[in-house]
């Protein structure tokens, strides 16, 4: 399903979960991160983060929390700013990935 998953489709989705029909004003979400492990190169990091996403969307057979393990590897472009060049999302626990987010909206 991500074989092909860019930033136009990243955007896509963060437009959707951000949209007032499914995530209400008054709803709450917590996204919480903490360090695994960090690799530096001179020009590249690997970030290898838990993170535990709570969110109470308007659909109501989507789940509340999502859990997983983020490996993103960010490269430094020309211009000196990072980017997102991998990113790898597993479960972790018995709550779905975020991934399965993703790919519902």
């Amino acid at each position: 399903f991500f074989t092909d998953w860019e930033a136009e489709e990243e955007e896509q989705f963060v437009r959707r979960l951000l949209s007032p029909g499914l995530l209400p004003a008054d709803s709450t979400s917590e996204w919480t991160f903490e360090e695994v492990r960090r690799t530096e190169w001179g020009d590249s990091t690997l970030l290898r983060e838990q993170y535990r996403l709570e969110i109470y969307l308007a659909l109501a057979d989507l789940p509340v929390v999502y859990e997983g393990i983020a490996e993103l590897l960010l490269r430094r472009g020309e211009d000196g700013g990072w980017r997102i060049k991998r990113w790898l999302d597993d479960s972790a626990g018995e709550n779905p990935a975020m991934s399965r987010l993703r790919a519902a909206l």
